[in-house]
Protein backbone atom coordinates (compact mmCIF):
# COMPACT_ATOMS: atom_id res chain seq x y z
CA UNK A 1 0.00 0.00 0.00
CA UNK A 2 2.81 2.43 0.82
CA UNK A 3 4.32 1.99 -2.62
CA UNK A 4 1.01 2.72 -4.36
CA UNK A 5 0.42 5.96 -2.46
CA UNK A 6 3.93 7.26 -1.99
CA UNK A 7 6.13 6.45 -4.98
CA UNK A 8 6.90 10.09 -5.70
CA UNK A 9 7.73 10.84 -2.06
CA UNK A 10 9.83 7.70 -1.72
CA UNK A 11 11.72 8.57 -4.89
CA UNK A 12 12.50 12.07 -3.56
CA UNK A 13 13.76 10.60 -0.27
CA UNK A 14 15.93 8.12 -2.17
CA UNK A 15 17.34 10.86 -4.39
CA UNK A 16 17.87 13.04 -1.33
CA UNK A 17 20.14 10.50 0.40
CA UNK A 18 21.94 9.70 -2.87
CA UNK A 19 22.68 13.34 -3.70
CA UNK A 20 20.55 13.28 -6.85
CA UNK A 21 17.78 15.80 -6.18
CA UNK A 22 19.05 18.28 -8.77
CA UNK A 23 18.25 15.72 -11.49
CA UNK A 24 14.54 16.37 -10.97
CA UNK A 25 14.35 19.61 -8.98
CA UNK A 26 16.90 21.62 -10.90
CA UNK A 27 20.19 23.44 -10.40
CA UNK A 28 19.19 25.00 -7.07
CA UNK A 29 19.90 21.59 -5.51
CA UNK A 30 23.39 21.01 -6.95
CA UNK A 31 25.21 22.26 -3.84
CA UNK A 32 22.98 20.18 -1.58
CA UNK A 33 23.64 17.11 -3.75
CA UNK A 34 27.39 17.73 -3.62
CA UNK A 35 27.34 17.94 0.19
CA UNK A 36 25.20 14.81 0.46
CA UNK A 37 27.61 12.87 -1.76
CA UNK A 38 30.58 13.98 0.35
CA UNK A 39 28.84 12.69 3.49
CA UNK A 40 27.61 9.32 2.14
CA UNK A 41 28.31 6.03 3.87
CA UNK A 42 31.28 4.29 2.26
CA UNK A 43 31.84 1.43 4.67
CA UNK A 44 31.36 -2.28 4.24
CA UNK A 45 27.65 -2.98 3.64
CA UNK A 46 27.74 -6.54 5.05
CA UNK A 47 29.40 -5.28 8.21
CA UNK A 48 26.67 -2.66 8.53
CA UNK A 49 23.93 -5.28 8.17
CA UNK A 50 25.57 -7.29 10.98
CA UNK A 51 24.70 -4.46 13.41
CA UNK A 52 20.96 -4.95 12.83
CA UNK A 53 18.69 -7.83 13.79
CA UNK A 54 19.23 -11.18 12.12
CA UNK A 55 16.22 -10.78 9.84
CA UNK A 56 16.64 -7.04 9.06
CA UNK A 57 18.23 -7.57 5.65
CA UNK A 58 15.58 -10.04 4.47
CA UNK A 59 12.82 -7.70 5.69
CA UNK A 60 14.35 -4.76 3.82
CA UNK A 61 14.81 -6.84 0.66
CA UNK A 62 11.18 -7.97 0.81
CA UNK A 63 10.06 -4.36 1.20
CA UNK A 64 12.13 -3.33 -1.84
CA UNK A 65 10.76 -6.23 -3.91
CA UNK A 66 7.23 -5.08 -3.06
CA UNK A 67 7.97 -1.51 -4.11
CA UNK A 68 9.54 -2.67 -7.36
CA UNK A 69 6.55 -4.96 -8.03
CA UNK A 70 4.15 -2.02 -7.71
CA UNK A 71 6.36 0.09 -9.97
CA UNK A 72 6.56 -2.68 -12.54
CA UNK A 73 2.76 -3.12 -12.42
CA UNK A 74 2.23 0.44 -13.60
CA UNK A 75 1.53 2.41 -10.42
CA UNK A 76 4.54 4.51 -11.36
CA UNK A 77 2.49 6.34 -13.99
CA UNK A 78 -0.01 7.64 -11.41
CA UNK A 79 2.65 8.89 -8.99
CA UNK A 80 4.96 10.37 -11.61
CA UNK A 81 5.58 14.08 -11.82
CA UNK A 82 7.72 15.35 -14.66
CA UNK A 83 10.73 13.14 -15.28
CA UNK A 84 10.94 11.74 -11.77
CA UNK A 85 11.66 8.16 -12.86
CA UNK A 86 14.44 8.49 -15.47
CA UNK A 87 16.36 5.63 -13.89
CA UNK A 88 13.37 3.31 -13.79
CA UNK A 89 12.61 3.90 -10.11
CA UNK A 90 14.74 1.01 -8.95
CA UNK A 91 14.79 1.05 -5.17
CA UNK A 92 17.39 -1.72 -5.15
CA UNK A 93 19.98 1.06 -5.43
CA UNK A 94 19.33 1.96 -1.80
CA UNK A 95 22.44 2.68 0.24
CA UNK A 96 22.27 -0.59 2.22
CA UNK A 97 20.85 -2.92 -0.41
CA UNK A 98 23.40 -3.98 -2.95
Amino acid sequence: MQAQDRLFQMDLWRRSVQGRLSEVLGPNFIERDAMTRRMQFRGDVESEWAHYGADAKSIAESFVRGINAVGNAGARSTARIGSCWPDGGQTSGHQLIS
